[in-house]
């Protein structure tokens, strides 16, 4: 059985070949191979059989990990270096084959390494950690990012929150998307408006919809009209709420006449402070001038 060691990113490198997304390959005849990380540990194995009917080096690699004139692998952890033991089985190769790491998604598209003698050129799909931490032991996830520990090493990576994109390792490096610029981020239904916030966004009925929904409720909710005509997201989204519980069908989870008026009436209260304090706000500025 051969062996051949093999460094994939420089020692003390931030970089470590993903399993996750990486497979290992061998296009070859009869062949039985398997990796160990250097530490006794096998990260995979598969075994490789002649076609006898075409005598054909054209590899095929099936799911299963296993097929004619080829094999591939999954990896167990992450890895920065590892050794490849090879051993022909009945018969040996032609010597028209070779072996590689390979991004999983770029093989599914590219099944067919068979011109012997060509060199190719294939991705592969590498991890950038911190090294030598832990995430409690002080890392430089920057704000709206979280810290991951590796579940292989000691070291660590971060990656933006839900809601944030960008670059976690630099300052302010994560910034907000506004998922109601694109449809497909957003679940918002047909009738109702997105509305973006810090990480995240909310959906209202629209205005129109949500007085289609109120009349029919009685005069009870007439003094809500106003509020949904002027009022700020927060005070619709409270009466859409309040919609929301009247419509139910357990009668004992509906509030009374009495509960809605009061809600109804402590929103309007708050909309009329609201306009109070802009109103004092405005007065306030014109004095500020004239001196």
């Amino acid at each position: 059985m051969q062996r051949v060691d093999w460094h994939l990113a420089p020692e003390g490198s931030q970089y470590l070949i993903l399993h996750t997304k990486n497979k290992f390959i061998i296009k070859a005849c009869d062949v039985l191979a398997y990796l160990d990380d250097g530490e006794e540990l096998t990260l995979g194995a598969c075994a490789s059989a002649c076609n006898n009917s075409t005598k054909s080096n054209t590899p095929r690699a099936p799911s299963t990990g296993q097929g004619l004139n080829c094999c591939q692998m999954d990896l167990l952890k992450d890895i920065r270096g590892c050794s490849l033991y090879v051993a022909g089985l009945e018969n040996s190769t032609d010597g028209c084959g070779f072996f590689t790491f390979i991004d999983t998604d770029y093989l599914h598209l590219h099944r067919n390494f068979n011109e012997c003698g060509k060199r190719y050129t294939v991705p592969v799909v590498y991890e950038w950690v911190v090294g030598n931490k832990s995430c409690n032991e002080g890392n430089i996830c920057s704000h709206n990012s979280k810290c991951i520990n590796s579940t292989t090493h000691t070291e660590y990576k971060c990656i933006c929150t839900g809601g944030f994109e960008g670059n976690p390792y630099h300052r302010d490096g994560c910034t907000d998307i506004d998922e109601c610029k694109e449809s497909t981020r957003h679940r918002c239904l047909k009738n109702s408006q997105c509305f973006n916030t810090e990480g995240g966004y909310y959906c209202l009925p629209n205005r129109s919809h949500m007085l289609a929904l109120i009349i029919p409720l009685g005069i009870g909710l007439a003094v809500g009209l106003p509020i949904l005509i002027g009022g700020q997201g927060h005070q619709v989204l409270a009466v859409a709420n309040l919609v929301k519980r009247c419509l139910k069908v357990n009668s004992r989870k509906r509030p009374s006449m009495k509960e809605v008026a009061a809600e109804l009436d402590h929103l309007r209260n708050t909309k009329v402070l609201n306009k109070r304090d802009e109103v004092e706000l405005e007065a306030g500025d014109d004095e500020t001038i004239s001196e």
